[in-house]
């Protein structure tokens, strides 16, 4: 597995960029404008490129979801609660910016236990609501890796302010994933740096909770 990591929009949203053997995805591409430079690098590269999945519907994750399945005749994925926000400006919380960001509809609507492939990569879907309703987080057993969104951050936790935050769901999806995968996993978040499920639950978890 190769992951690149793009920081794109005025929130610096950690769009992926992931390949697997001949195959690859991109996870959250950012916003409107960051549709080139995602573009630019897959042209870099020889594989072929099926689905964007957004782990949640918040603007600065589907900003672009429009020009690459345009573009690229891509499929967006997206959990099935997270839908509706895709294509509603109040529910991605674009309105709160003066803007109007609107997605294509999911293509494919994500439930628990599913898989996305790419390749030799099998990426298990787990709902982990609390930040968004439809907050998803995406898990690579062989590799051990975990696509987290905004739901763990190096050094924190997605907000729960904005409409249809919950903290308490978001404790209890946090409680959910220390059990379900192994602590050295390595963990991809949706805005500043890589971390790993030990150091969030050894140093920052217990400081909050």
């Amino acid at each position: 597995m190769h992951i690149e990591k793009l920081q794109l929009g005025r929130n610096a949203t950690n769009c992926y960029i992931v390949d697997c053997d001949n195959q690859g995805l991109i996870i959250d591409p950012g916003s409107e404008d960051s549709a080139k430079r995602i573009m630019e690098k897959i042209t870099e590269r020889e594989y072929d490129y099926k689905y964007i999945v957004n782990t949640h519907g918040h603007f600065d994750h589907i900003g672009a979801n429009a020009v690459l399945k345009d573009e690229l005749d891509l499929e967006i994925a997206a959990h099935k609660e997270a839908a509706s926000a895709l294509t509603d400006p109040e529910k991605n919380s674009s309105h709160l910016i003066n803007k109007k960001v609107i997605s294509p509809p999911a293509d494919r609507l994500l439930s628990e236990g599913e898989n996305i492939e790419a390749g030799d990569c099998k990426f298990e879907i787990y709902h982990t609501p609390g930040h968004s309703p439809g907050s998803i987080v995406l898990f690579e057993p062989g590799e051990e890796v975990l696509f987290s969104g905004d739901v763990i951050f190096r050094g924190g936790i997605g907000r729960t302010d904005l409409p249809a935050g919950d903290s308490s769901e978001l404790k209890e999806s946090l409680e959910r994933i220390k059990k379900l995968f192994p602590l050295n996993t390595r963990v991809f978040p949706g805005h500043g740096p890589e971390t790993t499920l030990k150091d969030f639950y050894d140093y920052v978890y217990h400081q909050i909770y």
